[in-house]
């Protein structure tokens, strides 16, 4: 009877093992375009020298039920929309003009960054010269007179885990 039992468990794990594995998130801008099919129509005639200047972020601080992409042609800019129907993240990223911003804040990796708020959210944005890019994120609500319940601390780990581990310290 104990061998049957553990024969039962060992089955159970084989199987488990070798059924469809399902990803957690999308992590990279081709997971992404793979899983949402709106966000691959959208980015479908990016070159793929821009498409790799895109960081997904690996946290966002709610469940995403929505991705979408904006494409702003002639500036090579994308905007990825991650939404549960109250909240969007915005993750924008265009080419790195040389300028630099007014730093208030650091993200991983030294990265200097400005942090702000605005009546419908909070935005952090930063150059990265390491992949030619400029970001912006921003985490909005669809009510502005509803206080997100998100601090700069949430920003910031999702700006880090574009870079590292969602865990990522600075």
């Amino acid at each position: 009877m104990k061998n049957l039992m553990l024969l039962a468990i060992f089955m159970v794990m084989v199987v488990t093992a070798c059924g469809p594995q399902k990803e957690v998130s999308s992590t990279d801008i081709h997971t992404l375009m793979r899983d949402y099919p709106q966000v691959k129509q959208a980015l479908k005639d990016i070159p793929e020298e821009d498409l790799e200047r895109i960081i997904v972020p690996k946290y966002i601080p709610f469940d995403v039920q929505v991705v979408e992409a904006i494409v702003y042609p002639g500036k090579k800019e994308v905007e990825l929309i991650f939404s549960n129907g109250s909240l969007n993240l915005h993750v924008m990223n265009g080419e790195f003009s040389g300028s630099n911003i007014p730093a208030n804040t650091q993200i991983y990796g030294e990265r200097l960054a400005r942090y702000n708020t605005n009546k419908f959210g909070k935005v952090l944005e930063w150059p990265d010269k390491e992949h030619n890019g400029y970001y912006t994120i921003k985490l909005m609500s669809y009510t502005p007179e509803i206080e997100l319940p998100y601090t700069k601390q949430d920003l910031l780990k999702v700006a880090n885990s574009m870079y590292n581990d969602i865990n990522a310290s600075m």
